[in-house]
């Protein structure tokens, strides 16, 4: 589901994406290609209880998945996660090729007990850009 939220003073068009969510996006990426993004949760997760999202990118080309992105997002122990965290992944070694983006969101971090409270997981604005 598309929505706008404000997070930290910034509204930004968002995909909601409770973990465990992958999303597949199929793109041609052009020469000097590279995914702009942002990542938060939304504020009613910033003071309730929960381990947050790991957030995830890779590129696959049918074949193969490279991971090209991996964060840890936790409002809630970590106030400097309280806004959109923008996020820049070079694509530039797909140039000329098409390949499925694939965005996910897990439960915690790696190595810790599962815990999905007020995992409210956003991606922001995600767009190919050429820099």
């Amino acid at each position: 589901d598309a929505v706008d939220v404000d997070l930290g003073g910034e509204t930004m068009r968002a995909i909601y994406a409770p973990p465990p969510t992958r999303i597949t996006w199929k793109v041609t990426v052009p020469d000097d290609g590279w995914l702009k993004v942002s990542v938060g949760l939304k504020p009613e997760s910033w003071t309730a209880e929960g381990n947050g999202v790991l957030f995830l990118v890779g590129v696959s080309d049918g074949k193969r998945f490279d991971e090209l992105f991996r964060q840890h997002v936790n409002p809630f122990g970590n106030a400097g996660d309280r806004r959109w965290i923008p996020v820049w992944v070079d694509l530039s070694a797909y140039a000329g090729e098409e390949v499925g983006l694939i965005f996910n969101t897990r439960i915690g971090p790696d190595g810790q007990p599962d815990d999905p409270r007020n995992d409210h997981a956003l991606w922001g604005k995600p767009e190919v850009v050429v820099r």
